[in-house]
């Protein structure tokens, strides 16, 4: 079948290259870091005491107000503790689960794009400067067959990149923190700023698949981006400036205001954020599923866009 043998190809090609190990050394060390600082500054206990030391912070916050921080690792203090205390709920617990909700709520998967980025701006890029594209031009397939097996080949390796990161994560927050308390419950604010429970295994499990779908958007623009300028670094700079522009743009509450500002990608990029209002700013008046249905037709009409100009290059010159 034309679509394995041509995308398992797109696929030995790219693991052949050293770099992917760099990729997931760099990504590995990151997380490690991350929990190293994590363990040292949160105040991580099992034991029954945690209510004093819960009180106590709280005593200490109505003297002296701290300043709100987005986010639970950026800071050693607990947020919301009048929820823990009255639902008897200890807040200094962490285990391999929380460890990555947290990382991943808070933006160390941005790294995941920044790598999955760097191999979709080549993909086709780099055939054009390696003069390889007029070799894959006589093979007897049609442009676009050789465009998509490009483009899944592509989105598998972020599935891959996104399953090391899923698994050191939870390794190395196990390691850190706890293996066990799978039954513990996470508090969040939803975006009516009302206060629910939820298990930490869902609440990981739901983290990372809401960021798989915007860093599959974000790699398409990059893999279009390859195919129509030709140039790798024109491509990575473009896409590496969508990436930190959507996380500043999609949360710009001034630009909420305006209608047209719900049809373009940049709101639509921070899906955690409709589940849980401390992962960032999320479009007041609308539902989630519209932010997914806007990613996928912007995904649709960038691959569609890719392939009109593949189809159409002349890739023999």
């Amino acid at each position: 079948m034309w679509f394995v043998h041509l995308t398992l190809g797109e696929l030995k090609k790219l693991f052949c290259q050293r770099r992917h190990l760099l990729y997931l050394l760099i990504l590995t060390s990151l997380i490690l870091i991350v929990g190293v600082i994590m363990s040292s500054m949160l105040h991580v206990t099992e034991d029954l005491n945690w209510r004093e030391h819960l009180i106590q912070e709280f005593i200490e916050e109505q003297e002296k107000p701290q300043m709100e921080v987005q986010g639970l690792y950026y800071s050693p203090d607990v947020k919301y503790k009048e929820y823990y205390l009255e639902h008897d709920l200890n807040p200094y617990y962490w285990n391999a689960w929380r460890f990555v909700s947290s990382v991943t709520t808070n933006g160390l998967d941005i790294f995941i794009s920044l790598f999955a980025i760097l191999v979709a701006c080549s993909m086709v890029s780099k055939e054009f400067s390696w003069g390889t594209m007029k070799v894959l031009a006589v093979r007897p397939f049609k442009r676009w067959k050789i465009l998509i097996s490009k483009y899944i080949a592509t989105l598998i390796y972020t599935v891959l990149l996104m399953g090391v990161y899923a698994v050191m994560s939870y390794l190395i927050g196990g390691f850190l923190f706890d293996f066990g308390g799978h039954d513990y419950a996470l508090v969040r604010k939803d975006l009516s700023g009302s206060f629910y429970e939820i298990a930490v295994i869902q609440s990981a499990l739901e983290v990372l698949v809401l960021r798989f779908l915007p860093i599959f958007v974000l790699v398409t623009i990059a893999f279009m981006l390859s195919t129509i300028v030709r140039n790798q670094a024109i491509a990575l700079g473009i896409s590496i400036f969508t990436l930190f522009g959507g996380s500043i743009l999609g949360g710009a509450p001034f630009l909420a205001k305006y209608s047209w500002y719900k049809l373009t990608l940049f709101p639509h990029l921070n899906l955690v954020a409709y589940i849980n209002a401390d992962a960032g700013v999320a479009l007041q008046d609308i539902p989630i599923l519209f932010s997914v249905i806007a990613l996928l037709v912007y995904l649709l009409l960038l691959l569609s866009i890719s392939i009109l100009a593949f189809t159409r290059q002349d890739i023999k010159a």
